[in-house]
């Protein structure tokens, strides 16, 4: 496997993990990742969707041996799911200056629609670049 797909995999484990330790940590393992995607800002609802079309189209392209577009679709995915976090963060980081200092609890929801969206872009990327660099072992 490439560098770059081992990286992704490193990093979509910590984003999981991270995700779960947070939900765990304030009671909100009951909310599921499309529950947040309902609940997010329609800008990041966006990157979202896009991230999703990305990874999906890369997915098929892998599955029809077209490395190159299927690495292309599945980078695209990971920068979509990046650009949705990094804007919903700078929302958080915006409301929490606006309002004064409040505790994690308080931005936990923020947090997690932050990694909700990363981990997506990340999740199918991932997925379309693994099948990829598979097809083309064989």
């Amino acid at each position: 496997m490439r560098k770059t797909t081992i990286i992704l995999a490193g990093a979509f484990a910590l984003i999981v993990a991270a995700w779960v330790g947070i939900g765990a940590a304030y009671e909100m393992l009951t909310v599921s990742p499309f529950d947040m995607f309902l609940s997010a800002d329609p800008v990041v609802k966006l990157t979202m969707m896009l991230s999703v079309l990305a990874g999906l189209i890369g997915i098929v392209c892998a599955l029809a041996k077209q490395r190159r577009a299927a690495l292309i679709l599945g980078l695209t995915a990971v920068g979509w799911g990046v650009l949705g976090a990094l804007y919903n963060e700078l929302m958080t980081q915006s409301a929490v200056r606006a309002v004064g200092g409040v505790s994690f609890a308080t931005t936990a929801p923020s947090r997690m629609e932050t990694l909700d969206a990363l981990g997506l872009g990340l999740g199918l990327g991932l997925i379309a670049m693994v099948i990829a660099d598979l097809r083309k072992a064989r």
